[in-house]
């Protein structure tokens, strides 16, 4: 079969265009991924007598990586490989290389020169935390832009607690909020339509809601011991089913 000029410059496009819109899918796929099945070998020349063993796994371990992925055996969003060549003397170098696992598709790779197999397994694992850090970023960044703008209300909140803060927020967004109410963090009080304080009252802690004055309370929570995580919860509740129009 003969294909025109014509038809080649149009499947280089079609190609080009396909390539594209896959490395787009490969780099969310990093940021989306859970899993992960974890390999590890080793390429050597036979005739050398040492160095000839594959990075092993408590080294992997150590370097922190499954406080980003979660370990499967079977059925992993991507397959994280590392390998090391030490096949001529004077050349060796390990790689670490993240395949999405449904296509096989490679969409992290960075290799540098074997030095301290410890520190080399670190900087990679580093590397690549980093790297999907940035892509779960955005997707988180993506998703709350699509929150606030098919929210009903979009209320600001302050707290002078930074763990407070975080804590109410989350709930927002994890629990049911059935009038479609958007909390959006803000750092200075001036800019807040509400404000969330921790107080003590009469020997009680209690969450407090105000409208940042003060005297001016929306609602209170109180909380028992070893029940933070209940008080911010409803809370939350209290602030998702009220109407603020």
């Amino acid at each position: 079969m003969r294909l025109t000029i014509k038809s080649v410059v149009i499947a280089s496009v079609m190609f080009i265009a396909c390539s594209g819109s896959t490395a787009a899918q490969d780099i969310q796929l990093l940021g989306s991924a859970r899993t992960a099945l974890v390999k590890s070998d080793v390429v050597f020349n036979k005739d050398r007598k040492f160095d000839s063993q594959a990075i092993p796994f408590s080294l992997i371990y150590r370097s922190g990586l499954l406080k980003t992925f979660r370990e499967v055996a079977s059925n992993p969003d991507v397959i994280i490989m590392f390998h090391k060549d030490v096949f001529i003397i004077g050349n060796e170098t390990v790689s670490l290389t993240v395949f999405d696992a449904e296509t096989n598709n490679i969409i992290f790779s960075e290799e540098r020169k074997l030095v301290d197999e410890e520190n080399d397994v670190n900087r990679l694992v580093a590397h690549l935390v980093a790297k999907v850090k940035t892509e779960r970023d955005a997707i988180l960044a993506e998703r709350e832009l699509k929150a606030q703008k098919t929210a009903k209300v979009v209320l600001k909140i302050y707290s002078p607690s930074a763990s407070l803060l975080q804590a109410i927020i989350e709930a927002n967004r994890s629990l049911g909020n059935q009038l479609d109410v958007f909390l959006l963090a803000v750092m200075d009080l001036d800019d807040a339509d509400v404000v969330l304080v921790e107080q003590s009252r009469k020997g009680m802690r209690v969450l407090v809601l105000t409208s940042g004055n003060p005297k001016e309370v929306f609602h209170t929570e109180s909380i028992s011991e070893q029940s933070d995580k209940r008080a911010v919860a409803l809370m939350s509740k209290w602030i998702a089913a009220k109407s603020w129009q």
